[in-house]
């Protein structure tokens, strides 16, 4: 798993979203394919939602100083770089996970080898707050009239950062923002 450092506090409310989109989709809410025999990374599929929207995730986007798998042997390199990409839950703070990933990479480094850390970026996620009674009784309105259920959020994880700015300045405002998947 991630480092602990990099996980916040799940709000409870996001738990119950999470068993209800699990409950509608079911098996689709992986929204990546999987390979033919390929399980998710999660069995539960509240989990999975979860692990998508407000877990820490780390992936090696990419890399310089690697022979390709065909031609790599057993030999020592001089220099390897790694490009990083730490996906955060929306409430934590980048700059404290970027501190945190630093200590963490560069102490105590195997063989007194030089670690350097270059071309950082960080940006504040965004998770919405709790919609207003007005709205939610709204929205409820509009999704019973067109498909016959009350309405379901759906987080996704992602980086908007304009969406913080609007809710520093408009902070009494219900923000419901909208998107296409594809």
């Amino acid at each position: 798993t991630v480092v602990d450092d990099f996980q916040v506090q799940i709000p409870d409310s996001k738990y119950i979203e999470a068993k209800q989109i699990a409950n509608i989709l079911g098996p689709e809410i992986s929204l990546c394919k999987l390979a033919d025999g390929v399980k998710p990374v999660r069995e539960d599929l509240a989990e999975l939602y979860l692990g998508g929207t407000w877990k820490s995730t780390l992936v090696v986007v990419g890399q310089t100083g690697l022979p390709l798998h065909s031609t790599a042997g057993n030999v020592l390199r001089d220099k390897t770089s790694v490009r990083l990409s730490i996906r955060l839950p929306p409430t934590k703070n980048p700059q404290e996970a970027s501190d945190s990933l630093e200590q963490i990479l560069t102490k105590d480094p195997p063989y007194n080898s030089k670690i350097t850390i270059q071309g950082k970026s960080k940006g504040s996620g965004w998770a919405a707050t709790e919609f207003s009674e007005k709205l939610t009784n709204s929205l409820n309105q509009s999704s019973k009239a067109l498909w016959g259920k009350e309405m379901q959020t759906f987080g996704e994880g992602c980086s908007i950062p304009f969406i913080n700015g609007l809710v520093r300045k408009y902070p009494k405002s219900d923000m419901l923002v909208l998107g296409v998947l594809g």
